[in-house]
């Protein structure tokens, strides 16, 4: 019998690496100052694994009661791949706080409510959410999950009706693996 030659510590941990399955533990989108008003979209990071951030940055400060009554957040998920929201978070302004509620776009009936979603700010141009995608319904063979974030803002001079920003823009969605168990 042969006797086996070590292979070097360098070696195994290459081969391991590269075995491993990818995942994204972060991921940054710009989008350009092109909307009027307060909620203009200036970049969206998302980040984490098991339980996965956005942070929704304008280019302009906003305070909760500046946009009461007048402004929303949204994320929008597509599970089931067809290039349609199936879920989506929205975050609102009440009064003096920050909410958000994960809802599913049940297409043809009302949407329905999940449930509350941790949401936070770190400063005066941003508003962040936190969920894990086990609190949705993903498609048996996917590998993967599309999201995007838009915000609408109206009822202010600087729009005649409301001013709408998505990131990505052109109705593109940023697509992920999703992460592994």
């Amino acid at each position: 019998m042969k006797a086996l030659k070590p292979v070097p510590l360098v070696v195994m941990i290459a081969v391991l690496l590269s075995a491993a399955p990818a995942s994204a533990a972060k991921m940054e989108i710009s989008d350009p100052n092109d909307v009027r008003g307060k909620l203009d979209l200036r970049r969206v990071i998302r980040s984490g694994e098991d339980k996965l951030t956005w942070r929704l940055i304008t280019y302009k400060g906003w305070s909760v009661k500046e946009i009461w009554s007048v402004g929303t957040l949204v994320v929008d998920l597509d599970t089931r791949f067809d290039s349609a929201p199936d879920y989506y978070v929205t975050i609102f302004p009440t009064h003096d706080k920050l909410k958000a509620r994960l809802f599913r776009d049940r297409k043809n009936k009302k949407d329905y409510q999940v449930g509350k979603v941790k949401v936070w700010r770190k400063n005066r141009k941003s508003a962040s959410i936190q969920l894990s995608l086990s609190r949705v319904k993903v498609g048996d063979d996917r590998a993967t999950y599309s999201w995007r974030a838009q915000t609408l803002y109206y009822g202010s001079s600087a729009c005649s009706d409301v001013c709408f920003d998505m990131a990505p823009q052109n109705d593109a969605w940023v697509t992920e693996p999703l992460p592994v168990p």
